[in-house]
């Protein structure tokens, strides 16, 4: 899965992912936000900004 495909799939969702600054934020409804869809969009957005 690329940057795209995730942000997609998280949109589809209703979380919102961006960043700002140095700071990465998100929006998210209280019952669709996990742990897992946090820690994986950060492990992405991070590696797609190192490179």
């Amino acid at each position: 899965m690329n940057l795209t495909e995730l942000l997609e799939n998280l949109h589809s969702k209703d979380i919102e992912l961006w960043a700002d600054g140095d700071e990465l934020c998100y929006e998210a409804p209280e019952d669709t936000l996990t742990l897992i869809s946090v820690t994986s969009a950060c492990q992405l957005f991070i590696g797609t900004m190192i490179r």
